[in-house]
């Protein structure tokens, strides 16, 4: 199910499942915030993250306040992950704000270096991969939130001066990209006693504020001073980002063309697949490099498109309007979609959409948790709902 997390950066089973658990239009918002990420970070490569606003609690938990102000689903923290690293830090953040003044900034940075330790949970999507850039975190807390931004970092000494500026020194008898300094930095975060003014003013003013801090990939360098001026603008609400921009425009023509808010993984991949092609179009690469914190890599434009045409066509004609989808319907007993079965493993009944479960190629009891692919002898002999 999570086949493109590796590759391309992005699960669509994983997001297909979460904004089903929302309501449509917070489900959409949800969805477009996590495509913009995906593009500013995995294809523009951008300086700075947009802010970010979090319900933390004691033990790491990460929830994001949405634009309409409920709770999303909490974030999920998959253990293959440099061995659950982000969930153990986030305890320690929520700590470390706590234990200081609200309205004060804390940092806290995950180190350039391999996504997965010898010895932890094991995974495909993670094994052998490796995180080529840094990130640096930005909080404030807010009250019972907690207002987040994250700087890229290609320039990882420079940022490590800055976390011994504010009192985190570098850890002893290790080096830089192995487990224990990864460690290290992730689970120390520091406070910077100061209100956000005064932090990016400090930043400014570091003797090596002009330092190269980030490449992007359109050629553009930033500097210390450029972080500053970005995080101000992220705190402030007045951060521009080119991937919103296009998410926004990619989930509007979406919902136009699919006539639908409820997007399925199928769907979700399209999207993605559509929005990585068109982005390199736009600026005639012959290859995609994708670099995202759940993986990536380089891809011909020619392999992606060939990519994205599997998708359209599976879209196309796995819907409930298409004439190919209607044919086999008649085929398969579909003339009542909602069907129900009975689950060899549990015996208890089963009720599902047949055009949602052909389209998807994929049944599964909400009892027992029994899945399967082989759907068509399914929907064949099931009896209407």
């Amino acid at each position: 199910m999570a086949g493109e997390l590796k590759p391309y950066g992005f699960n669509p089973y994983n997001e297909a499942r979460r904004i089903e658990q929302l309501s449509r239009t917070v489900g959409v918002s949800e969805l477009t915030a996590n495509v913009g990420t995906f593009f500013n970070h995995g294809l523009a490569d951008t300086l700075v993250s947009k802010k970010y606003t979090l319900a933390v609690s004691a033990d790491g938990t990460q929830r994001p306040v949405l634009s309409s102000g409920e709770l999303g689903i909490p974030i999920e923290t998959d253990m293959a992950q440099r061995g659950g690293l982000a969930l153990m830090g986030m305890r320690e953040v929520y700590k470390t704000i706590h234990n200081h003044p609200t309205n004060t900034i804390t940092l806290q940075y995950s180190p350039i270096g391999p996504s997965s330790f010898e010895g932890s949970v094991r995974s495909t999507d993670y094994e052998g991969g490796y995180y080529h850039e840094g990130q640096l975190y930005v909080y404030k807390r807010d009250g019972d939130r907690v207002d987040a931004t994250a700087v890229t970092v290609k320039n990882e000494i420079a940022i490590l001066e800055v976390m011994k500026h504010f009192g985190l020194m570098p850890p002893l008898e290790t080096s830089q990209f192995e487990e224990q300094f990864i460690t290290h930095y992730t689970l120390n975060p520091v406070s910077t006693n100061m209100t956000l003014a005064d932090f990016t003013n400090q930043l400014r003013t570091m003797k090596y504020g002009q330092i190269m801090i980030h490449a992007d990939r359109h050629g553009n360098t930033h500097s210390l001073s450029d972080v500053a001026d970005n995080i101000d603008a992220a705190f402030n609400g007045t951060l521009t980002s080119q991937g919103e921009a296009l998410a926004h425009e990619l989930v509007d023509r979406f919902v136009f063309q699919k006539g639908t808010t409820r997007f399925n993984e199928q769907q979700i991949r399209e999207l993605y697949l559509t929005g990585i092609v068109e982005y390199g179009q736009r600026y005639k690469w012959s290859e995609v490099d994708i670099t995202t914190a759940c993986g990536g890599g380089i891809h011909s434009m020619d392999s992606l498109i060939r990519a994205l045409a599997g998708e359209v066509v599976k879209g196309a004609l796995l819907t409930p309007a298409s004439s190919l989808l209607r044919a086999m319907g008649s085929e398969l007993n579909m003339g009542h979609d909602v069907r129900k079965t009975t689950c060899p493993m549990c015996k208890t009944e089963v009720f599902f959409s047949a055009s949602d479960v052909l389209a998807e190629h994929y049944l599964q009891c909400d009892n027992c948790g029994n899945a399967t692919d082989c759907v068509e002898p399914i929907i064949e002999y099931s009896r209407a709902a």
